[in-house]
């Protein structure tokens, strides 16, 4: 990571590992996301995340946005030159071009108060691949143009526990008085 910036067209190439729905019975899927993240897309779902905290403090429904995302594909684990450790990410070198792009129809942003994971499905939905979570320190680092390093994970970006997910819905004023 640098604290140099570059222009703010330039994009964060990040792996991330999924989870596949119904799982598979060899056990992990060997099927990677890769999330293509500009400074501007970063800012936004920066801003939809504050957009639904604000949301879920007046509602006991609204929990999270969803959003067709147009930036994200997925490849074979094999074909990563950098591999992502279990419920992280590691950013990858800019020139990495797939072999293959794994085909998924329908690719979701589900923004969360706390977080962004991506979620795709075939059109008959018969599966589901389900990526690891983004927490706001990396994407605030991406919004402000923050040269990351390939190999970068979140073990790099904070060992702190901003970057462990809250239970968000609990820390609500409206939660905090116990219910008789």
């Amino acid at each position: 990571m640098s604290n140099s910036n570059h222009h703010e067209s330039a994009t964060v190439t990040i792996a991330l590992p999924t989870t596949r729905i119904p799982h598979l019975s060899a056990g992990k899927s060997t099927i990677a996301a890769i999330i293509q993240l500009t400074s501007q897309r970063a800012a936004e779902l920066l801003n939809a995340m504050k957009q639904i905290s604000t949301l879920a403090a007046r509602s006991s429904s609204l929990f999270r946005i969803s959003s067709f995302e147009e930036s994200l594909f997925y490849v074979a684990m094999a074909d990563l030159p950098i591999k992502p450790a279990v419920d992280s990410f590691v950013v990858l070198p800019s020139e990495f071009v797939p072999a293959r792009v794994v085909p998924v129809d329908f690719v979701h942003a589900d923004i969360y108060p706390s977080s962004v994971c991506w979620r795709g499905s075939d059109e008959p939905e018969t599966f589901s691949l389900l990526t690891s979570e983004l927490h706001p320190p990396l994407l605030q680092l991406i919004a402000s143009a923050t040269v990351l390093e390939p190999g970068t994970s979140s073990l790099e970006i904070s060992s702190a526990p901003q970057m462990v997910r809250r239970v968000f819905f609990f820390d609500l004023p409206k939660y905090r008085n116990p219910v008789r």
